[in-house]
């Protein structure tokens, strides 16, 4: 996924990309989206979770990252996500 996509977004509070087949996220990708809630990832390929990959993204409650193949999360990766649950 490219930082470019979701550049005019702003007012996105769902966002579903599961079963898509996605391997990579570009840091920053969610940085405009600063009204999602909601963010579904699961069923892909992610094998990675950046630190900046969710900044910006600072109203997201509900994170669906299963099904994935994560190995490696950096360490700030959840650094400004206060109302995840």
């Amino acid at each position: 996924i490219k930082a470019s996509y979701f550049r005019e977004l702003n007012n996105l509070v769902i966002l579903n990309l599961g079963a898509n087949k996605i391997e990579f996220i570009d840091f920053n990708s969610f940085n405009p989206l600063s009204s999602l809630k909601e963010l579904i990832l699961s069923q892909n390929n992610l094998e990675f979770l950046n630190s900046t990959m969710l900044k910006g993204a600072n109203e997201l409650e509900l994170l669906n990252l299963s099904e994935n193949n994560i190995e490696i999360i950096e360490s700030e990766s959840f650094k400004n996500t206060k109302y995840l649950k």
